[in-house]
C-alpha cells in the first residue's frame, strides 16, 4: 500500500506542477500578443519625394520631419484644440509644398488633406480611410511635424484640412482649401 500511496503523491505533484506552468505559459502569450499592438509608429502617406500620380497612393512611412524639396513653398498648420489655421487656403496642383503641422494642444491631434469639400457634416469612416491625400497622426501635444506635398491635377477645387481623432472633427477642427490650376 506504501507504493500506491507513492504513486498517486507522485501523480498529483506532477499535476499541480503542470497546472502553474500552463498558466505562466499563457499569460507570457497574452502579455506579448498585447504588447505587440502598443507600440504603433506615426503614420504618413506622404514621403519627401512625394508628387501623387492620378489616383496612386501615397508611400506610408514612420516619422514625419522632413526636409523641403527645391522650390517647395512653405505652409505653417497650427492645430490646438478645437481649431485649425493655415498661412495659406488656396494651393496650385503641381507646386510642391512644405507643411510645418504644429500641435499646440493638450491633446493628440492627426492633420489630413481630404479631396471634397469640407463643410463640418461627419465624414464616412470608408472615406476618411480610402480618400485622404496626406495624413500623419498622431501628432503629440506641442510637436511639430513636416511633410511635403504637391497637389495632383484631380483634386482641384474644394478640398480640406482636418483632424479625425475621436470627435475633433465635429468640434470644429477642419479647415476648407482651395486647389487651383
Amino acid at each position: 500500500m506504501k507504493q500506491t500511496d507513492t504513486s498517486i503523491c507522485a501523480g498529483i505533484t506532477s499535476r499541480v506542477l503542470l497546472i502553474p506552468l500552463t498558466l505562466l505559459v499563457l499569460l507570457t502569450l497574452f502579455v506579448v500578443a498585447c504588447a505587440g499592438g502598443s507600440t504603433a509608429a506615426p503614420t504618413s502617406k506622404a514621403s519627401a519625394t512625394t508628387q501623387v500620380d492620378e489616383g496612386a497612393a501615397a508611400p506610408t512611412m514612420a516619422d514625419v520631419n522632413e526636409v523641403p524639396v527645391a522650390g517647395a513653398v512653405t505652409v505653417h498648420i497650427t492645430m490646438k484644440e478645437f481649431s485649425i489655421t493655415s498661412s495659406q487656403t488656396t494651393f496650385r496642383a503641381g507646386v510642391p509644398y512644405y507643411f510645418i503641422v504644429a500641435n499646440q494642444g493638450h491633446d493628440f491631434h492627426e492633420f489630413l488633406i481630404l479631396p471634397g469639400k469640407i463643410d463640418g457634416k461627419q465624414v464616412p469612416t470608408n472615406e476618411q480611410l480610402s480618400n485622404d491625400l496626406v495624413e500623419i497622426e498622431p501628432i503629440g501635444p506641442g510637436t511639430t511635424q513636416k511633410v511635403n506635398y504637391t497637389f495632383p491635377t484631380s483634386t482641384i477645387g474644394q478640398d480640406g484640412i482636418a483632424c479625425m481623432m475621436r470627435g475633433h472633427y465635429m468640434a470644429g477642427m477642419h479647415l476648407s482649401i482651395t486647389i487651383t490650376k
